[in-house]
Order: C-alpha cells, then sequence, then structure tokens
C-alpha cells in the first residue's frame, strides 16, 4: 500500500498513533511524507531519526521548513526566520544531539527532493509540499519555481489548473482554510488534493491511502 502524509510539525505521538491506525508495515507498505516535519511541535529531530532508520520505504518530499533549516545554517538572517517561524525548539532539540546524528540529520535533508512523480494504476500523481506550475492546458510545466514548490497557496489551489490527466497531491495550505474542515481536501476533479489536516493547531494529523483514496 501507498499512503501519503505531510506536515507533522513535530508532533511525532500523532505520526506513531497513525501508522498504528493503518496498520503500517515496513516490510511492504511505502509512506511518502509531503514536507515539514519539523518545527512548531516538540519532536521534529525526533521523526527525521525515525525517517533515516526507515528510509528504505518512508520518503520524505522536502518543505519549506527543512528547506529553512538547511539554509539557515549559512545565513544569519534565516536563522532568526526560522526561529521565528516555529523553529526554536526544532533548533534546541537539534543542538541537543551528537555531532554525528546532527551530520546525519543534514545530509539527509540535503538529499530530499522537492517533488517527487508517482504512477499507480495508470495515473500520474505528482507530490510536493506546496504546489506545481502547469502550462496554459494544465500540463506540469517541465519549467517550475522552486519558491512556487516550496510556498504556494491560493497561487495553487485556487488559481492553477491542472488538467484531469494527473493529479497533484500537496500539503502546506491547513484544509480548514480551504473547506474549513480539518480533513483532507479534493478539488471537483481530484486533481488537486490537499492532505495538510493542521496538526500542530487541530491536533488532527491526515493520512491518504493511495490505492483506494481511503482517508
Amino acid at each position: 500500500m501507498i499512503y501519503l502524509i505531510s506536515d507533522i510539525h513535530g508532533r511525532y505521538d500523532l505520526f506513531k498513533k497513525m501508522l498504528d491506525t493503518i496498520g503500517f508495515d515496513h516490510s511492504q507498505d511505502t509512506l511518502y511524507i509531503l514536507g515539514d516535519v519539523i518545527d512548531k511541535g516538540p519532536d521534529s529531530m525526533k521523526l527525521l531519526t525515525y525517517f533515516i532508520k526507515h528510509q528504505q520505504n518512508i520518503i520524505l518530499i522536502r518543505g519549506n521548513h527543512e528547506e529553512i533549516m538547511l539554509n539557515s545554517f549559512h545565513d544569519n538572517d534565516l536563522k532568526e526566520l526560522w526561529l521565528k517561524n516555529g523553529g526554536q525548539v526544532a533548533f534546541e532539540e537539534y543542538n541537543s544531539l551528537d555531532t554525528t546524528i546532527q551530520n546525519e540529520i543534514i545530509s539527509y535533508l540535503k538529499s530530499t527532493e522537492i517533488m517527487k512523480m508517482i504512477t499507480l494504476n495508470d495515473k500520474d500523481y505528482y507530490l510536493v509540499h506546496g504546489g506545481l506550475i502547469t502550462d496554459k492546458n494544465g500540463h506540469i510545466s517541465s519549467k517550475q519555481d522552486r519558491f512556487f514548490i516550496l510556498t504556494a497557496k491560493e497561487a495553487f489551489y485556487k488559481d492553477t489548473y491542472v488538467n484531469p490527466d494527473c493529479t497533484v497531491i500537496f500539503g502546506h495550505t491547513p484544509t480548514r482554510l480551504i473547506h474549513n474542515k480539518d480533513t483532507i481536501w479534493f478539488n471537483e476533479n481530484n486533481t488537486k488534493i490537499c492532505i495538510d489536516c493542521g496538526s500542530f493547531v487541530s491536533g488532527i494529523l491526515g493520512c491518504l491511502r493511495l490505492d483506494d483514496m481511503k482517508e
């Protein structure tokens, strides 16, 4: 089975509860995390070290919070921005770790992609954190903007047309901002699916099983 989760934001407790709920089988299931694993909640590094241990079948797509964490080590202004946007606890957690583990985490985050396309039952699914740019026919453009991929909100879920030949699954925007509910959002023709149920605020972590679209 293929599962998708996004925007865990340090809530290791919700993540582990979800693995139990879906009966995740590390020997044969695959889980894609669509970014923003870290910040806000208490256990960002605990989540990342778990992913590192299980990276053969847990795949992290980078979100804007992982991006700013990586960039903050080279730019003090970005470090301040990271800390002010929920990164303080994650920063302190990171600093408490052994240098070897810190290096593993940084190496792991650097290895993550910002977009991945998978095919299931002859259908293409694009997995991203924020959104993707499409051409005039709604096809995924070959020219993408990194900032848009990581941070798009209304510009994607409201203003971007996606052709029915594929589906973009994303997080970043809490679904209550789209349809006033902390549940997974599907647009009218299922070409866009938002799975960020606002875990840090709502206490609800959403998970989509791609094989049968079970929430």
